[in-house]
């Protein structure tokens, strides 16, 4: 067993995550099992219960240090052993990598939640991560500083280069010519020739810390792989809407049934290929920018007909600011032949014609109506006079033959009965004309006597013409005649 084990109790760490020196000279160690401080002058070693699986060590002040481990953060009092649990705001607690910057703020790598900024004086703390930064990787590994000029972090993906001042990030990548992408984690320090060192997979990385990353990125940006219901659309082939590529397209025409398609965009860069987000937007459909990233298909299905522009941007995803290039490029989806000029004319004929009948229709029923009315009153008036004429009828059939008239006054009674009989035969048809039309073109034929017929008719008018002095005579050349007629149609006329 090592000295400096030989009085203690404890179980020696077979896995040593981090060690440093403090201000005093002490040596902190820690690793899967313990942390523990070791002052090499006296051969003592002192361990703080509590603390286990430790993955970063990182002097605050004289009194205290920050200890970062699988569990989360914590501020350890020195002399009295207590330790403060700072709860992150963030799902992963394990922490692979602590800095603390001149002024105070306390920088924190962690396992798949990025980068924390903690300032220790608003106990506040401030995310980034791939979502809203140019972060390359939630995996902050190893973060080391120059002065606090800038930070530099190594990741699984490559490095990335954070300005606090700017809060800008910076990358580099296997695409830019990093020779290794995965680094280990707190695998790095700054060597007193101002030089950088980092660990990887792939060996050791070293580079001068005055070496800047670059910023700055030219591209340009094409359209490919039109298709049209997710089958690849080329010029030439049938029923085709191109007339050359698309990239080379401005305006696309599309037909009413083309209306689900889909393209790709994409940007020639050479310097950093995988730094490109695209964000687009249809105008005349949704004139919100989509979220920038990178995705790079752009899909649009069941459009209306109408006039589109669709614009595309391609986005530093280090700096969201800066738009690199824009293109645009003009849709027009075609009517269906029902809804064009001429079919809206005959849809409006249609309409009219339709309007029109309905119309007629209306002006029938109310005259329909009106006339059920002036029927309805007829009938009504036919009833109030039918009884008068019985009332009327009865004494002058008592008179007739209870008393004894002259010849003249017979003639009169006669005369006067056959015109109550008509007036009631009359009104028996109004009452009945709801029943049956009897000016309907339907005869009722049966045989009748001729003369006997006329006879009555002209009796009926003879007593009037003679009050009128008109001089009224009917004359027939034939004494009797059967003949087939309908009588109240006759007596009608």
């Amino acid at each position: 067993m090592p000295p400096l084990y030989t009085h203690t109790n404890k179980r020696p760490d077979k896995y040593i995550r981090d060690i440093r020196t403090d201000m005093q000279g002490y040596i902190w160690s820690g690793g899967f099992y313990n942390l523990k401080r070791i002052n090499l002058k006296t051969q003592e070693v002192r361990f703080y219960d509590g603390l286990n699986s430790i993955t970063a060590i990182v002097e605050k002040d004289e009194k205290s240090m920050w200890i970062g481990s699988a569990t989360g953060l914590c501020l350890l009092d020195k002399e009295s052993g207590k330790f403060e649990r700072i709860k992150l705001p963030v799902e992963s607690n394990y922490i692979y990598s602590l800095y603390q910057a001149k002024n105070g703020s306390l920088y924190i790598g962690t396992s798949g939640s990025g980068l924390l900024i903690y300032d220790i004086n608003k106990k506040l703390f401030t995310h980034y991560h791939t979502e809203n930064c140019a972060l390359i990787s939630n995996n902050i590994y190893t973060i080391l500083s120059d002065a606090d000029k800038d930070i530099i972090m190594s990741t699984e993906s490559g490095l990335t280069s954070f300005y606090p001042n700017e809060k800008k990030f910076y990358n580099w990548t296997k695409d830019m010519g990093l020779m290794t992408t995965h680094f280990n984690a707190l695998s790095g320090t700054l060597r007193k020739n101002n030089k950088f060192i980092l660990g990887s997979s792939d060996g050791a990385v070293e580079f001068d810390k005055d070496m800047k990353l670059p910023r700055s990125y030219s591209s340009k940006m094409i359209f490919s792989d039109f298709k049209l219901f997710y089958q690849t659309i080329y010029p030439g082939d049938e029923d085709s809407p191109l007339k050359a590529s698309i990239n080379d397209t401005k305006v696309l025409k599309l037909k009413y049934n083309q209306n689900r398609f889909s393209l790709q965009v994409s940007s020639i860069n050479y310097d950093y290929p995988s730094n490109i987000l695209y964000s687009w937007r249809l105008e005349g459909f949704y004139d919100k920018w989509s979220k920038p990233g990178t995705e790079n298909t752009i899909r649009y299905t069941n459009l209306a007909p109408g006039k589109y522009t669709l614009r595309v941007r391609a986005i530093s995803n280090e700096d969201k600011r800066i738009m690199l290039e824009e293109r645009s490029m003009d849709i027009i989806i075609a009517q269906p032949f029902w809804l064009t000029f001429w079919a809206m004319l005959v849809y409006t004929a249609i309409l009219c014609l339709i309007a029109i009948v309905l119309l007629r229709i209306l002006i029938l029923r109310k005259q329909r109506k009106v006339s059920d009315e002036k029927i309805h009153f007829f009938i009504n008036t036919a009833h109030d006079i039918r009884t008068p004429l019985t009332l009327i009828k009865a004494p002058l059939e008592e008179l007739r033959e209870k008393e004894e008239l002259s010849k003249e006054g017979i003639s009169n009674m006669n005369t006067a009965l056959r015109n109550v009989n008509a007036l009631l035969r009359l009104t028996t048809n109004l009452i009945n004309f709801e029943r049956a039309d009897v000016y309907s073109s339907e005869l009722y034929i049966s045989e009748h006597e001729l003369n006997t017929f006329m006879n009555e008719i002209f009796n009926a008018f003879q007593q009037y013409a003679n009050i009128k002095h008109i001089n009224f005579t009917y004359e027939s050349n034939f004494r009797y005649m059967n003949v087939w007629f309908d009588k109240e149609k006759m007596e009608s006329l």
